[in-house]
């Protein structure tokens, strides 16, 4: 009889055991990370400032590191007598046989004596009447799967607050001309393929009209006239489907605003 068979049997414990830890180690990890993507995202609103390339140099950090944790965990796996002793705290009636069992030595072709036929026949029989695996019980498996996948879903969503957050800051800090014009966002960053809003707020007597002149390179400029609110003394108007970086001012009443600049970004 050879003790491979015990061998296999106490891999499986191991490997149960592995998985275990892994899905330990990557929920805390994850977890850990989408507190930090919330904290990028918290000052980004709380400074204005922001970078189209916070989300994808974030995301490309925490992925390596995960792949680091997943081959550094598999790289230390406990050995064979460790897994015996686990299986022999879990079934207590096995009383060391199965830690004798696996510290034979037998070399290939060699059978083994009556005392190690014995003891291997015995640690068999009593693989096969008990469940070792269940050592680390499927549920256990069940609910660290649940809580890594909790996790990684946590990453995601606070990883997506961060990519909001971004040009939230900019809508909310409107450019202010010495006649009482306020023109929001002024200079922005804004995803391609969205649109632009532009609202200019007056604090003085207000101008019968407004245009939102928008210039991209190596185009005409064209005019978009603003919309006065019914109730504030606001006008705004929006550039639909911005494709790249553009400047653009307002002109009222003969007067005009300074050049904003719009950077375009690509997540």
């Amino acid at each position: 009889m050879n003790n491979e068979f015990l061998k296999t049997k106490l891999r499986r414990v191991i490997r149960r055991h592995q998985w275990l830890g892994l899905w330990r180690k990557l929920a805390g990890w994850w977890a850990g990370a989408a507190l930090v993507a919330l904290a990028f995202g918290g000052l980004q609103q709380a400074t204005g400032w922001s970078s189209p390339l916070v989300v994808p140099l974030l995301a490309a950090v925490v992925g390596a590191v995960a792949s680091g944790i997943v081959i550094s965990h598999f790289a230390k796996a406990p050995d064979l007598r460790w897994a015996a002793q686990k299986v022999e705290d879990a079934h207590p009636d096995l009383k060391g046989v199965l830690l004798t069992a696996v510290q034979q030595n037998l070399a290939p072709g060699v059978e083994p004596g009556y005392l190690q036929h014995r003891v291997l026949q015995e640690a068999t029989a009593k693989s096969q009447e008990q469940d070792w695996p269940q050592v680390v019980p499927s549920s256990r498996l069940a609910w660290t799967q649940v809580a890594h996948l909790g996790a990684l879903l946590g990453f995601a969503w606070a990883l997506a607050q961060a990519h909001v957050a971004a040009p939230a800051k900019n809508a909310e800090t409107p450019w202010r001309g010495a006649d009482g014009i306020a023109v929001t966002p002024g200079d922005a960053s804004i995803e391609r393929g969205d649109s632009l809003v532009v609202l200019a707020r007056f604090g003085r007597t207000l101008p019968p009209s407004v245009a939102l002149v928008v210039q991209e390179a190596n185009v005409a400029a064209r005019t978009i006239p603003l919309v006065k609110s019914l109730a504030d003394p606001v006008f705004g108007g929006s550039v639909p489907e911005v494709a790249a970086d553009f400047t653009y001012h307002l002109e009222y009443r003969g007067e005009k605003t300074r050049e904003f600049k719009v950077a375009v970004f690509e997540h």
